[in-house]
């Protein structure tokens, strides 16, 4: 059993220093290099993080499927490092890692009580992954032609918009000097994609990761990963799901019966579960990942 409020701690830091790493292009905001376009980008990140932003120094790997789709690219880079790095720890990054779940988390504090997302409507990131990043592009080349670039996605990407549509409404780097965008110069696309921002955020405040669990694309590949993952979750033979208490499933977020599928697809490995329960261990093959601080104290010993 870990310690949740010092494994929750260092989920935060983890959280801080991985945005903090993908977004490090502060030297843009000194010269006026709005976007940087260095070695850097030609690298994907496991999380969601725009191309357009200012501070970026990496590629979304959602932006670079359908970029690749639409110039009819195979994109074995992409798929590859994903499906690499799901196997390894599935939908650890979105967790720990993440810059717009990290967000999420804190948008979250601003209700105390959520509410509890339709099962129905967490299928809906399976049919945006299918459909608007797979076969939407790929259609689209054939019938166009490959010389568009048919990123729907991220047209309407409400973490697109905070990090990248809105910085860059306030700082035109086309003209070598920071300068104030002609506001009437918007078109419709810009109001559409600011409130899908501002629905993103409504929603992340009354549901816990209302993107993550609906929407998000890169977390329905990753999550299909989370049960053959090498970073899984394991639940001992003694549960008993608290004597009926199912302690698990009242501390996870999602609500996941964590007793009968510790590995769900919609589960960003928080470690909520394994601070209330001796029988749930997280483990890396066949380590048990012991943690920064085990708790040894009678009381917390869980007896699901």
């Amino acid at each position: 059993m870990y310690n949740n409020r010092k494994t929750q701690l260092i989920r935060r830091i983890f959280q801080f220093l991985s945005s903090l790493l993908v977004n490090s292009h502060f030297e843009g905001l000194l010269n006026n290099r709005a976007i940087y376009d260095g070695d850097l980008k030609q690298y994907c990140v496991p999380v969601l993080n725009c191309y357009a932003c200012p501070l970026a120094r990496f590629s979304c790997p959602i932006g670079s499927l359908q970029v690749l789709l639409s110039a009819r690219t195979i994109p074995f880079y992409v798929v590859g490092t994903m499906l690499f790095l799901g196997i390894i720890a599935g939908r650890f990054f979105c967790g720990w890692c993440c810059p717009f779940g990290l967000l999420q988390d804190f948008l979250a504090k601003a209700r105390k009580k959520k509410m509890q997302i339709p099962v129905l409507l967490t299928y809906v990131k399976y049919l945006v992954l299918i459909l608007l990043i797979f076969l939407l592009p790929i259609l689209l080349s054939l019938i166009i032609g490959p010389d568009g670039n048919y990123s729907y996605f991220c047209k309407f990407c409400p973490w697109g918009g905070l990090e990248a549509g809105l910085p860059l409404l306030i700082w035109n780097p086309s003209q070598g000097n920071a300068r104030l965008i002609d506001y009437k110069s918007l078109d419709n696309l810009f109001y559409l994609k600011l409130s899908s921002v501002a629905a993103g955020i409504i929603l992340s405040m009354i549901f816990y990761r209302f993107f993550c669990n609906a929407i998000c694309p890169l977390g329905a590949l990753l999550g299909l990963l989370n049960p053959i993952s090498i970073m899984r979750l394991q639940v001992s033979e003694n549960c008993n799901k608290c004597n009926g208490k199912t302690l698990c499933v009242n501390v996870c977020p999602f609500k996941i019966k964590v007793y009968e599928n510790p590995n769900h697809p919609d589960c960003i490995r928080c470690l909520r579960c394994t601070s209330i329960c001796n029988n749930i261990t997280l483990k890396v093959g066949p380590y048990e990942l012991k943690g920064i601080n085990r708790n040894k104290s009678s009381k917390a010993k869980g007896t699901a």
